[in-house]
């Protein structure tokens, strides 16, 4: 295990020790969902440090935080992380758990630990996206209305992005012509298109035989992207798409 992953699995221990003084080190163990012989070499080298002290009670032994200096410098750790994971969010409403990570430079699971705190404590709330698999997070209370919620659901998605980028100019596409510009099957782009109409992102347009695609409301999908700022999404999405890129930038 490396020193990096230890010091996060200290992190947390000492979280939970601090909001269940005297807490077991099965239920450590359970709360983590980590072994017990894991979690065992820690707090003894956390003891040793003065991080936290044990009290015997009957056959089991109970830790709390303990009185050294370096318990605070513990607590202000874990209280900075969240500090940036609550702006990580605010500033970028929408994003899933790995994302989130990434940009703070962070495992996963220490990642997630503090994304349930801040949802306990009612500073973060979590939706699942339209396939179900993702929870992507907003902070609580804020100015992201339902209707934003759900289309930043769908345009942090590659695939869905490329398609809005590529009608953001108010071209009307055929299927044939998104294709050109899509790197997938047909029957993906099909569903990811079924996606954007369901949402009322993209809207099909019928003239005589002629079948197309379109934006349903450009001007919101604009104000959307530029409010949002989808910068890492966007940079993922806008290969070969530059010019279009930048034409956006100037509406």
């Amino acid at each position: 295990m490396s020193e990096f992953l230890d010091d996060e699995l200290q992190t947390m221990i000492c979280d939970l020790i601090a909001q269940h003084p005297g807490i077991h080190i099965s239920k450590i163990a359970e709360i983590l969902n980590r072994k017990i012989i894991e979690i065992a070499s820690q707090l003894q080298y956390m003891e040793k440090k003065g991080l936290i002290t044990i009290k015997k009670e009957g056959e089991l032994i109970g830790y709390y935080l303990g009185k050294n200096k370096d318990a605070s410098l513990q607590d202000r750790r874990f209280q900075d992380i969240r500090g940036k994971l609550y702006t990580i969010v605010f500033q970028n409403p929408g994003l899933h758990l790995s994302k989130i990570a990434e940009l703070l430079q962070i495992n996963v699971s220490l990642a997630k630990y503090h994304l349930v705190y801040l949802q306990k404590n009612n500073l973060v709330t979590a939706v699942r996206d339209d396939k179900g698999y993702y929870k992507r997070f907003y902070v609580s209370e804020s100015t992201v209305s339902l209707r934003e919620k759900e289309v930043l659901s769908i345009l942090r998605q590659r695939i869905p992005m490329r398609i809005v980028l590529l009608l953001i100019r108010g071209h009307t596409l055929s299927h044939k012509d998104l294709l050109e510009n899509v790197a997938v099957a047909p029957s993906t782009l099909s569903y990811h298109l079924t996606k954007l109409v369901n949402c009322n992102v993209v809207m099909m347009s019928v003239q005589g035989e002629k079948k197309g695609y379109m934006l349903c409301d450009r001007g919101a999908v604009t104000r959307i992207l530029q409010k949002y700022k989808l910068n890492v999404e966007i940079q993922m999405a806008v290969e070969g798409l530059k010019d279009t890129w930048k034409d956006f930038t100037l509406l």
